[in-house]
């Protein structure tokens, strides 16, 4: 398994995953795979993505809830700048979550909110 997985972390890194989250990414799938039967009917490569998935789902899953609102607000009265990014591949809703988020704080907690693109490879990023 050992070479797969070196592979799969050189992928990852490829596709400019952090070599210390791609490694990680690597430990937790066969750490799972090291603890799963594969049932009838199931394929290992749907044995791997599942633990794939898994990995990832823990490494985005948050360990704590943040409360925007509060921070922004704490940030403000230490004379200190908060800042928030939106990640994400094109379509799935980062400028409309964006408008949405920056409303919220400037309704809610009467704050102001610079909004900086930085999407430089699609025509018209900037402008939306």
């Amino acid at each position: 398994m050992e070479p797969i997985l070196a592979r799969f972390a050189q992928t990852l890194m490829d596709k400019n995953v952090n070599q210390e989250v791609a490694n990680d990414i690597c430990r937790q799938v066969e750490a799972s795979l090291m603890e799963t039967r594969t049932r009838s009917f199931t394929t290992v490569t749907a044995t791997i993505k599942t633990s794939l998935e898994h990995a990832i789902s823990v490494l985005l899953t948050p360990r704590r809830n943040i409360d925007l609102l509060k921070e922004a607000l704490a940030a403000k009265k230490q004379g200190k700048v908060y800042s928030v990014a939106f990640i994400g591949v094109n379509g799935v809703g980062k400028s409309t979550s964006l408008a949405k988020v920056a409303h919220y704080l400037k309704t809610k907690g009467n704050l102001k909110v610079m909004l900086a693109g930085c999407d430089n490879f699609r025509s018209g990023a900037i402008e939306q």
